[in-house]
């Protein structure tokens, strides 16, 4: 199983205590790529000069490294919200806005209406033919483990061709 990332810091330390807080309590000997100098800025806290400009090196350069997986920093709302340690494999999802592991499947865009037969075999309100459509599919994919809404597509891969349709991308889990 891969490791979810974790909430280091929640937002109600406060936007000037978080950086002092994570340079007062992480295990240093786990982080890479922070100077001691960097360090002690950040314990001296925001009355320092640097404390900023050394906040924002250490969230750009530095990793931590645990027995199963190395993280990097990702605070939010730039600079004033939870602090995270989120797994290097890990990338951003504008769309889902959250952080996801890269997909490892086969996709396809579809009809939205194909949503349920496909996550929860409810064909109700399918005609013959996208039922069809949706099983010839998941017959070639495999097994249908997300929906995501990507809006209105012209020519989706599947289904109602050279047809605008509120569509999903349908994900699958190779077999």
């Amino acid at each position: 199983m891969k490791p979810d990332l974790i909430r280091y810091a929640c937002d109600n330390r406060g936007v000037y205590n978080i950086p002092k807080y994570f340079a007062e309590s992480i295990q240093r000997h786990k982080v890479r790529g922070v100077s001691a100098e960097d360090f002690d800025i950040l314990e001296a806290g925001p009355g320092h000069e640097s404390y900023w400009d050394a906040w924002t090196h250490v969230c750009d350069h530095a990793t931590v490294v645990d027995t199963n997986c190395t993280y990097r920093l990702h605070q939010d709302g730039d600079q004033d919200g939870d602090l995270w340690l989120v797994p290097v494999d890990m990338e951003w999802n504008e769309d889902l806005d959250c952080w996801e592991y890269p997909f490892e499947g086969e996709s396809f865009t579809g009809p939205a209406c194909w949503a349920p037969y496909l996550i929860y075999g409810d064909a109700s309100g399918l005609s013959a033919v996208d039922k069809l459509d949706c099983d010839n599919a998941a017959d070639e994919m495999g097994q249908c483990v997300a929906a995501i809404d990507v809006g209105f597509i012209r020519r989706p891969d599947y289904g109602m061709a050279g047809e605008c349709c509120e569509c999903c991308e349908y994900r699958f889990q190779s077999k």
